[in-house]
């Protein structure tokens, strides 16, 4: 049984590199066969975890502090790095999302075949812009056994916070269209109120209604809904780096790897592309800005 996990794991801190079609198309069947086995893995912890380890654990958020502890003191970054134990952390990695998808709804399990997509080949939670695989090696580069714990409890508080938002403010209207990410480099001349003015006399053509809630903004035009979220943290600058990979020009990709600022925007649906040129007047909003990079978790950098 184990050795079947292995076979099929697409859990790799490297992502591997595919050189054909005929490899790609034997990478998705990989990661559908993975998938199909998911019934079966979730009775068969016991295979990978010792079993001290298994009597702490339950699928809450809380058992992935003792979860965490036990990576921390019985396993390395090297051993990750060099492909050792497998199946030991493609369970770590396995359990850690199915954590996140019964202790929050609409959260399942994506993988990316594009190759400008952050999660390409690589196993992810869909609400989730890291992969839990990662989760685990962090824990090691961070020196932190409960970092896990943290980066999930702190998932799941922004998503419930975010949702009490929209579902007070914004009632049956569902956020998933126009997603980007726009990241600020060190150097960036980037000015926060600088920026929202620049939206504002972009949109001043519109009738527009602009809320503002601490560092989220909130632009209104009809029934439609644009929202602007603004973070700066140690993590924002891990995915930069990460992001910065995909870039092969050197000169941008050494100012995306220095990113720990950014707006997340996201809008209501807009199946007719009424406010696509809005969007877009955004988007060249920021860009006036020194250093400013657009990302979108669909379609990569632009």
């Amino acid at each position: 049984m184990t050795q079947n996990f292995i076979d099929v794991s697409p859990w790799r801190v490297v992502t591997p590199k595919i050189n054909s079609k005929k490899e790609l198309n034997e990478y998705i069947y990989a990661f559908k066969e993975w998938l199909n086995l998911r019934p079966i893995w979730l009775d068969n912890f016991n295979l990978a975890f010792s079993e001290s380890l298994i009597k702490k654990i339950d699928f809450s958020i809380d058992s992935l502090k003792p979860l965490g502890e036990y990576i921390y003191n019985n396993h390395s970054k090297e051993e990750m790095i060099k492909g050792e134990n497998v199946s030991f952390f493609d369970f770590c990695a396995r359990y850690i999302g199915e954590v996140l998808i019964r202790n929050y709804a609409n959260v399942e399990w994506y993988i990316s075949f594009n190759k400008k997509e952050f999660a390409y080949l690589r196993p992810a939670i869909k609400q989730y812009l890291t992969e839990p695989l990662n989760e685990v090696y962090r824990v090691f580069s961070n020196e932190n056994p409960y970092l896990i714990y943290e980066n999930v409890v702190q998932f799941k508080t922004i998503l419930e916070i975010d949702n009490l938002i929209i579902n007070s403010k914004f009632l049956n209207k569902h956020f998933d269209t126009y997603e980007n990410f726009i990241l600020i480099a060190s150097n960036s001349n980037f000015e926060i109120i600088s920026f929202i003015e620049k939206v504002k006399n972009a949109l001043q053509y519109k009738n527009y209604t602009l809320e503002i809630e601490d560092n989220r903004f909130y632009f209104k035009i009809d029934d439609w809904v644009l929202w602007l979220t603004y973070n700066e943290n140690d993590s924002i600058l891990e995915e930069s780096q990460e992001m910065a990979e995909m870039v092969k020009d050197e000169e941008k990709r050494k100012k995306i790897a220095t990113c720990s600022k950014r707006i997340e925007m996201i809008a209501t649906d807009d199946p007719n592309m009424d406010y696509f040129n809005e969007h877009l007047y955004i988007l060249e909003a920021a860009q006036e800005f020194t250093d400013v990079f657009v990302f979108s978790p669909h379609s990569g950098f632009m």
